[in-house]
């Protein structure tokens, strides 16, 4: 029988005996003592929670308004601070100028010079007065003889500094009439040599940016209280000069429907329905040239009490249905027993366990839902498995496509016996995000090696496009330090995911020696000379990939004949035991120097070996890659 007709038939078959009667009356007088209190506990739940909502609201809005006003503060601090530091450092620069150009007169003559102070104090120029205020020396040289301060409406206010040599004048940031860039800072100082004045200019678009970053508008921008509330900073005149939504920001209180008329205290709550027409509730916290409020929609607020108050009637339901059809449901224990029975071989099921195997056959009905589900199971397993094994073919054939992308026969030029060189790589997954790299640059010898952040195939596709991008610059032979910066640009271009990879890079002379290398976060590699090896310890640059603009600045060595460079990632040196101990940098130097030959094949197993005999048999964590190479 369904369920909807065995209920209707309990409560209205007719009553044939007294005892049916009683039941009947009995039945009707417990379903209005219930309902009743339902109605009195819901009502009382109601209002509880809804007093409970408010207070978790009002809490919650403190809370956030507290957290916009320290973000606030600390933002006017910081800008403050950077301003007297930056204004600090550049009159430091000018004083130091003018007592530079007291002690050598004879610079102001000399562009050369000029432009390598600039250079060294990290100036965008400087110009020199006589005193009357004609530009007689500077770089760059275009404004010499051809602008005087005194004549001039924007600069006449550095005059008195021809008089006053206690005087700083500090100017900016403005834009500048040249344009090379959107912002400068201008100081200006009396000279020291004679009568004139020093003005130095550097570029501020950083400063500026930062400025930007921490002003009221970027402050709270995309900034929701809760999932659709709003946060707004307005200035002493009630105008909004930072908002959730961008749209928002130039309007006043009235535009926003936020113009309350008990501002008078310094925090407190309204309740208002702000232009976006979402009733809300309302904090804010009014300082002497700001005020910050915070909105909560109210359906955000009462959402968790709606919530509960929901579960509360399913509760008070089921106990009604509990009261009414115990006797009722008694006689359907095996169906509810037998559904029991196969949610829980379910759950087996769906924690993973697809060898579970339902078996529930007190009814055909159950048997064939039984049936049914081990079908499904079973299809569910085979397709797992399917799957799984074409993962493994694509990954494995992943590994061969990256394997052969390197270098791997070796002597790879066996008609060059100026040097050897010899790489291996241990990848610790099927794909890895060490490489290595080697490659002939006219008489020259260039290689590479690095390792990506990460495993698998993002650090695989990452390996390819940053090994791309190193041997095509490399082989146009130019300035090592230049091309890792360039590198480390293309590889921050559109690096959404947040990647980043440390190399170790170099050109090798091969008939003179002379060895030319840059470290881009890569540890620092091995150098065999006078039969020992010892450290590079030139200090490395910052990892590609992680911020643009970045400079690098190459060393050299001079190498000797017999010398060994030997080059490896941190899978290496960071391999573990069972004991929990790694290999380490000590370790490794030791093996090198306790080993007299210099056959890079030779070199590479051993460190290979010895690297697998400490891990005790351990699967490695990451990718082991080395690269050495000796100069004959």
């Amino acid at each position: 029988m369904e369920w909807r007709n065995y209920f209707k038939n309990y409560f209205t078959r007719s009553a044939n005996t007294d005892g049916e009667t009683i039941r009947a009356a009995f039945r009707k007088k417990l379903l209005l003592l219930v309902v009743c209190a339902f109605a009195v506990t819901f009502s009382i739940a109601y209002y509880m929670q809804t007093l409970q909502a408010d207070e978790r609201a009002r809490s919650y809005l403190a809370g956030e308004l507290e957290f916009i006003c320290d973000r606030v503060k600390n933002s006017r601090y910081s800008g403050q601070q950077l301003k007297v530091m930056l204004n600090d450092d550049l009159v430091a620069k000018a004083r130091s100028f003018a007592l530079m150009l007291k002690l050598q007169p004879d610079i102001a003559a000399n562009q050369k010079i000029l432009q390598e102070s600039c250079e060294d104090f990290n100036l965008a120029g400087v110009r020199i007065t006589d005193a009357t205020g004609e530009i007689v020396a500077g770089y760059p040289e275009y404004y010499v003889g051809q602008f005087n301060y005194g004549k001039h409406k924007e600069t006449l206010k550095y005059m008195p500094l021809i008089k006053n040599k206690e005087l700083v004048i500090v100017d900016g940031p403005r834009l500048s009439s040249d344009l090379r860039a959107d912002y400068y800072m201008y100081v200006g100082v009396a000279r020291l040599d004679e009568p004139g004045l020093i003005q130095i200019a550097t570029e501020a678009t950083e400063y500026m940016k930062y400025l930007d970053a921490v002003s009221y508008r970027a402050l709270v921008a995309d900034y929701n209280i809760g999932d659709m509330g709003q946060s707004y900073i307005f200035d002493k005149t009630g105008t909004a000069v930072g908002a959730t939504m961008e749209k928002q920001v130039g309007l006043n209180l009235e535009q926003l429907n936020l113009n309350q008329e008990k501002y008078e205290m310094p925090t407190g709550f309204f309740k208002t329905t702000p232009k976006d027409g979402v009733p809300s509730l309302c904090a804010y916290d009014k300082h002497d040239d700001y005020m910050v409020i915070a909105t909560y929609p109210e359906s955000e607020i009462y959402a968790k009490r709606n919530s509960l108050l929901a579960w509360n009637g399913v509760l008070y339901f089921l106990l009604f249905l509990a009261v009414y059809a115990l006797v009722s449901l008694l006689l359907e224990t095996a169906v509810v027993k037998n559904i029991f029975n196969v949610n829980k071989s379910l759950s087996e099921i769906t924690e993973g366990n697809l060898d579970e195997k339902v078996n529930v056959r007190d009814y055909q009905e159950f048997g064939m839902l039984s049936n049914g589900i081990n079908s499904t199971v079973d299809a569910l397993k085979k397709a797992i498995a399917e799957a799984a094994a074409r993962l493994d073919r694509e990954l494995e054939m992943g590994r061969i496509i990256q394997s052969s992308s390197l270098p791997n026969k070796f002597p790879p030029w066996p008609e060059i016996k100026d040097f050897d060189i010899f790489a291996d790589m241990q990848m610790a997954t099927q794909v890895g995000g060490d490489f290595y790299d080697f490659f002939l640059i006219g008489d020259k010898l260039g290689f590479a090696i690095g390792d990506v952040s990460g495993h698998g195939v993002p650090a695989a596709l990452y390996e390819m496009t940053a090994r791309t991008h190193i041997k095509n610059l490399m082989l146009e032979d130019g300035d090592l330090g230049a091309e890792f910066a360039q590198i480390n640009n293309l590889l921050c271009d559109n690096n959404e995911a947040m990647m980043f990879v440390t190399v170790f890079a170099g050109v090798l002379d091969y008939k003179t020696g002379l060895l030319t290398c840059s470290n881009a976060g890569q540890h620092k590699p091995l150098l065999k000379q006078d039969g020992k090896y010892v450290w590079l310890m030139e200090r490395s640059g910052l990892l590609m990939g992680s911020m643009d603009h970045v400079k690098y600045k190459p060393f050299t060595r001079q190498l000797k004949h017999g010398d060994v460079l030997y080059i490896y990632t941190d899978g290496i040196t960071e391999a573990n035991n069972k004991a929990d101990e790694m290999f380490g940098n000590d370790r490794l130097q030791n093996l090198l120097n306790s080993d007299t030959t210099d056959d890079v094949t030779v070199i590479t197993e051993s460190i290979k070996k010895a690297v697998h005999d400490f891990s005790e048999g351990l699967e490695p964590a990451d990718d082991q890659t080395m690269l050495v190479i000796k100069w004959n």
